[in-house]
């Protein structure tokens, strides 16, 4: 379990580093870029914590995997819902279009690493 909020960590730190790096050479990011983070950082350390203490056989771990995945996905779609009904008229195209390509990036990057982290088998090698 640590390795994987170690790597979630790491994840969300470097996603940090990254916008922090944007908003120095001007470019203007609102707080939302930032609170994106750290809701995907919690989502998967949750997720992380409740597949290790509760999915100790293999039909268990499915379940509780599958039931956190859809909780985690529907939490982040009402996120993207509630990015766009409170904030969505004050913000240009552009802004949105760059708010949801962020979101999106760091969505696939999150699952990427995460899918290939619990399911990586200890016997795997490396080619």
């Amino acid at each position: 379990m640590k390795k994987h909020l170690i790597i979630n960590a790491a994840i969300s730190i470097g996603a940090l580093g990254l916008l922090c790096l944007a908003s120095l050479i001007n470019y203007s990011l609102s707080i939302h870029y930032y609170l994106m983070v750290l809701i995907f950082w919690t989502l998967y350390s949750i997720q992380a914590v409740m597949i290790f203490k509760l999915g100790h056989k293999p039909s268990s771990f499915s379940l509780v995997y599958n039931i956190s995945t859809v909780i985690k996905m529907m939490i982040l779609l009402l996120f993207l819902v509630l990015y766009y009904m409170l904030y969505s008229s004050s913000q240009t195209n552009l802004d949105k279009i760059q708010f949801t390509g962020t979101f999106l990036a760091l969505y696939f990057f999150y699952l990427i690493i995460n899918t290939r982290v619990f399911f990586q088998t200890p016997h795997e090698t490396k080619k």
